[in-house]
């Protein structure tokens, strides 16, 4: 893991507590649902591949509430309305992060494909490159997504408590 892209890891991580998570209206229960995602993904992305785990936090975060949030973490906007959404933003948050880790790590720009969004394009062209790339890129990341792990736990509360 180099020690320059964990830097970048944990600066992102802090930038999108900062503008998320500090939220009085939502940041407590966002946290701990972004948690529960952390904890689970990076075995996830083992089992399956990253391309299949992207395809599935897109879908579960739904294209508007992705939308929503990629803004507001873009423009470092704090005034995100999420109505009891807390869950798909949590997706979308997590979708958004492996996304940043595929540029600021592995270099991985998507190839551009007709009138699709940036992470529809990603996903496309994840899918594109394989089963075995997607495995590869996977793997290649997997340090991060535990940092990411590790942070959402010290940071957030469980669910349940």
């Amino acid at each position: 893991m180099d020690p320059k892209h964990s830097y970048k890891v944990f600066k992102l991580l802090m930038e999108i507590h900062d503008t998320l998570f500090n939220n009085e209206n939502h940041g407590r229960k966002l946290g701990s649902k972004f948690r529960t995602r952390a904890r689970d993904i990076p075995s996830q992305v083992k089992s399956y591949g990253l391309a299949y785990t992207m395809l599935y936090l897109y879908s579960k975060a739904t294209k508007s509430i992705y939308d929503e949030v990629e803004e507001h973490l873009e423009r470092k906007n704090t005034d995100l309305n999420l109505n009891n959404k807390e869950e798909n933003a949590a997706y979308a948050i997590y979708l958004y992060i492996i996304k940043k880790l595929l540029v600021e790590v592995l270099g991985y720009r998507p190839q551009a494909s007709g009138n699709k969004s940036e992470v529809e394009m990603y996903i496309s062209s994840m899918l594109k490159d394989g089963e075995r790339d997607s495995m590869a890129y996977g793997q290649a990341l997997i340090p991060y997504l535990l940092m990411v792990k590790r942070f959402a736990e010290a940071m957030y509360e469980s669910e349940s408590g």
